[in-house]
């Protein structure tokens, strides 16, 4: 088995949002569904064949550039994701009045099958052409042989 490394930063442009979400799809490496279509994928990093992974890879999610403006003393923030063997989706949800994060990085990584080696791809036979003097051989054995039964 071979390893596949995907990492990524979701970025979340005009100061933003109190909450969303963001699905990206793993072949290919880019965003597929997103709860504001100003989200984007930046710095993506492909490692490894381009394979679908063989079981659910493992991730890790991150906050970083962040500020929570809280309402009531309540400063939590919800960072969640959910990965399957195609796709990681990446929800945030505060009830502060205003979250200001400009990016959210994610890292996965998981098992893959193995990319064929060029070493192993063989060229295609060439057909075999009967040389004059094969055939004179096939044809003087077929003799021989009927001699020998009669």
């Amino acid at each position: 088995m071979a390893l596949r490394i995907l990492s990524g930063m979701i970025f979340i442009p005009n100061g933003g949002t109190a909450e969303g979400s963001v699905e990206v799809s793993f072949n290919p490496f880019q965003i597929s569904v997103s709860s504001n279509p100003a989200f984007e994928l930046r710095k993506e990093t492909e490692i490894g064949p381009r394979e679908r992974f063989v079981r659910r890879p493992c991730s890790i999610v991150a906050a970083r550039q962040f500020d929570i403006v809280p309402i009531a003393n309540d400063w939590r923030v919800r960072l969640n994701d959910t990965v399957t063997r195609d796709s990681i989706t990446i929800r945030w949800r505060s009830r502060a009045s205003r979250v200001d994060q400009e990016e959210i990085p994610f890292m996965v990584i998981g098992e893959v099958k193995d990319a064929v080696p060029l070493s192993t791809v063989h060229p295609p036979l060439r057909p075999v052409v009967d040389q004059p003097s094969d055939i004179m051989r096939r044809r003087s054995g077929r003799a021989g042989k009927a001699k020998k039964k009669s």
